[in-house]
């Protein structure tokens, strides 16, 4: 026997389409379950109130309305069509409240399976809104949006420090992408997935491909399978880019134990920067000790992030780090901590090809601090690439762990480090910043190197270490290096006049006098601005020498200065006289006056 009753329509706030008003007001046929609206007949009632998609789901009440036709759908999908008794259809119209995925049958249980119940409801509530609440819904095999659609839940996650969720989508096995978001103007938002395994290396709680332009993804707790978010670009054909997805104020905590895994990954189905335009705003992201990659670019054009925590406690913070034929070029990363507390480092720069091509990245007003096994900052070209070049670090703050380097330059030109504080909490055996093997250009100007604001003692040994091999060093002027033993570590070989390289105007090494130098025919000069020349004699060269250097010699003697070394004019002088050098490498000597 059906079990149904009548009722007049107390749900004044339920609307059905433009010709249906009437239902606000006339009688509506109530059935308590799915198998009950089943056992209708389409032509028995116009509209019917079904109470629950089964007993004990909890999906709020859903009136649908008969059709003269059977289901587009074939047995129906239990949410937005059900077979009438008749071979006809029961059609879906949801309300204010939009559509919940329980109306489909879905149990947020924490352990039945919704995969099939949630791709439904998803399938049918293209273009429209799907509320995700109620409970933790277990799913074990990949969801696909293919359409534009909202998906939103109630909430439910339990901030940075517990990967768990209240409420939201949990996955149940490893190494899938849990939802993919194929279409353009797609919108997630609070929502919290979690996963059962610890163990993934592969897959995503959110996937979005390229063709998925503008799709944002916000306010959510994302506890990743093994990436969190996973942005991308294809390689080539329709819809190879992604266009201007926006991912804001979402709290990320990394679950897997694998260091192939992380919080946010861009570009990794795409080259040539066909992830473009990322938006990465207010995230946060933490490892709790796991070795991932809060973010992880591959490939991308125009990333613009601010105000974001890409980590704390991971194994890398953030990594620029592009493969074959992968660009990563004119990011721009401002007022963002680009890690804290890692393993390794905070930031690194690095190429995983030699066609990997990295340029134009900025980082402005960031913060990098305290990593454990290295440091702070890495810049380095692993894969041998031709094309690393332009890395600007503006207003940088780089809070280096005592005795571990803050900034190592390995590779790389036109690199600008400018009014940044790069230093070190108490007294450290390392030097702020290092360059060496081919790094070349390298600007450091304006720069705090040495002891950290707000703590009274210690100080670093060196303030910056060079031992590259390149011939055109680059700049260091206007830093203030009062907190370094040693501020510049550099000991050029005799024969570098070739090399390209202008200090200047630094406090603590122009307004510093190194130890005297006894008057001999080769005398070798410290690299502060000011020497002092002891005891009579002829000199006939000057070392270390190189392209724009100038010095200044304070002679305490009589001191002859004479060619046939590596000094181009003859040049007699008095006790106390002060002697201007300029090197000139067309020349190949120093000129006297």
């Amino acid at each position: 026997m059906l079990s149904w009753m009548r009722a007049t329509c107390f749900l004044s706030l339920i609307f059905l389409s433009p010709a249906s008003v009437w239902a606000q007001t006339a009688d509506l046929l109530v059935v308590q379950n799915t198998t009950a609206l089943q056992a209708v007949a389409s032509t028995f009632a116009p509209a019917v109130l079904r109470l629950d998609a089964a007993t004990g789901v909890g999906a709020p009440p859903q009136i649908f309305i008969s059709t003269p036709t059977a289901c587009s759908i074939t047995g129906g999908d239990v949410g937005s069509q059900v077979p009438s008794s008749d071979g006809k259809c029961w059609i879906a119209r949801y309300g204010s409240n939009n559509a919940d995925v329980r109306q489909w049958g879905c149990i947020g249980n924490a352990s039945f399976d919704n995969s099939t119940c949630i791709q439904a409801a998803i399938n049918a509530m293209q273009r429209k809104m799907l509320h995700i609440g109620g409970g933790l819904f277990l799913v074990n095999s990949s969801l696909v949006s293919a359409g534009q659609i909202i998906i939103e839940g109630d909430g439910g996650g339990k901030g940075i420090y517990d990967s768990g969720c209240l409420s939201g989508l949990r996955a149940g096995t490893a190494n899938f992408d849990l939802l993919t978001l194929q279409g353009a103007g797609s919108v997630l938002q609070n929502l919290c997935f979690d996963s059962v395994s610890k163990t993934s290396t592969s897959g995503a709680a959110i996937a979005i491909p390229g063709g998925a332009n503008s799709v944002r993804v916000e306010g959510n707790q994302i506890n990743g399978i093994c990436w969190g978010i996973d942005v991308s670009g294809n390689s080539g054909g329709a819809g190879a880019q992604n266009l201007e997805t926006v991912i804001f104020a979402n709290t990320l905590t990394i679950s897997s134990n694998s260091p192939s895994c992380g919080g946010i990954r861009v570009g990794a189905n795409s080259i040539s920067a066909r992830t473009v335009d990322l938006k990465l705003q207010n995230n946060v992201v933490y490892c709790n000790n796991q070795p991932g990659t809060g973010l992880l670019v591959l490939d991308s054009g125009g990333i613009l992030a601010q105000g974001n925590v890409f980590s704390y406690n991971c194994g890398v913070g953030t990594k620029l780090f592009p493969g074959a034929g992968q660009v990563v070029q004119w990011s721009s990363f401002s007022g963002s901590a680009l890690g804290d507390t890692d393993q390794a480092s905070d930031l690194v720069i690095d190429t995983n090809s030699n066609t990997a091509t990295l340029f134009g990245n900025r980082f402005a007003g960031a913060w990098a601090s305290n990593v454990s096994g290295g440091a702070a900052i890495l810049i380095q070209n692993t894969a041998n690439s031709p094309n690393v070049t332009g890395i600007d670090m503006v207003q940088q703050t780089v809070y280096a762990r005592p005795n571990l380097p803050g900034i190592d330059i390995k590779s790389g030109t036109n690199i600008r480090i400018k009014d940044s504080t790069i230093c070190s909490s108490g007294t450290s055996s390392a030097a702020a910043i290092v360059y060496e093997g081919n790094a070349s250009d390298v600007s450091i100007q304006n720069n705090r190197i040495g002891q950290c604001d707000n703590y009274a003692g210690g100080t670093l040994a060196t303030g910056i270490r060079i031992a590259t091999s390149s011939q055109n060093i680059g700049i260091v002027t206007g830093n203030n290096f009062i907190y370094t033993t040693t501020p510049i570590d550099w000991a050029p070989t005799n024969n570098s006049n070739a090399i390209k390289f202008i200090a200047a105007d630094n406090l603590g090494v122009d307004d510093a006098f190194a130890a005297p130098v006894p008057t001999a025919a080769l005398v070798t000069l410290p690299l502060n601005g000011i020497a002092i020349l002891t005891g009579s004699g002829t000199v006939s060269s000057i070392n270390p020498m190189f392209q724009g250097r100038r010095v200044k010699m304070i002679v305490q003697g009589t001191v002859n200065f004479t060619t046939g070394g590596n000094v181009c004019n003859v040049l007699a002088t008095t006790f106390n006289q002060t002697v201007d050098g300029v090197f000139n490498s067309t020349y190949g000597c120093w000129f006297l006056r």
